[in-house]
């Protein structure tokens, strides 16, 4: 019986390597997010900043200023969890006043490849897009806030355009 429990405990062990080696790929997926990030056209003012990968955690810094005026900063923590890839964050004010005064928002990894990524919103929360949806274009990244995912743009879209800074 005893040896039955030993294999039994190194093919789990076995698994959830497995599955680490799996989360550690779909966070490959999100390679092309990487680097310094430059707001162009109705951006301009708008920096983001995102680390590698590591330690199955992508973490991201924004910035959007016009002018001398602070618009809003972020701070947002993509991990890999057994159940998926979340993407959360908090905006903040320039006095580090949050917006979200509880948990940060939430949103779901639906899909990657390499070039696009889309987060499905967690809890329905009419004040947020329903989809945060990532486009690598080169040297470009374009980023689209959406309540309609599906479509190819809607009127109420926020979509920013970056031009890679480093």
């Amino acid at each position: 019986m005893g040896g039955l429990l030993k294999r039994m405990a190194a093919g789990l062990a076995a698994l959830a390597c497995w599955i680490g080696a799996a989360q550690a790929d779909d966070l490959a997926a999100l390679d092309f997010m990487t680097g310094q990030w430059r707001g162009t056209g109705e951006a301009a003012g708008a920096e983001e900043w995102w680390s590698p990968a590591a330690a199955g955690t992508k973490v991201a810094a924004f910035r959007w200023t016009q002018g001398e005026r602070f618009i809003v900063a972020e701070l947002v923590i993509i991990s890999a969890e057994e159940d998926g890839i979340y993407l959360r964050f908090k905006h903040f004010n320039a006095d580090y006043s949050v917006w979200e005064e509880d948990a940060p928002l939430a949103y779901h990894l639906v899909s990657a490849d390499g070039e696009r990524a889309e987060f499905r919103l967690i809890e329905p929360n009419p004040r947020v897009p329903a989809a945060l949806i990532y486009q690598g274009l080169g040297e470009e990244l374009r980023f689209r806030g959406t309540n309609a995912p599906d479509a190819d743009s809607h009127p109420d879209d926020l979509v920013l355009t970056f031009e890679r800074a480093r």
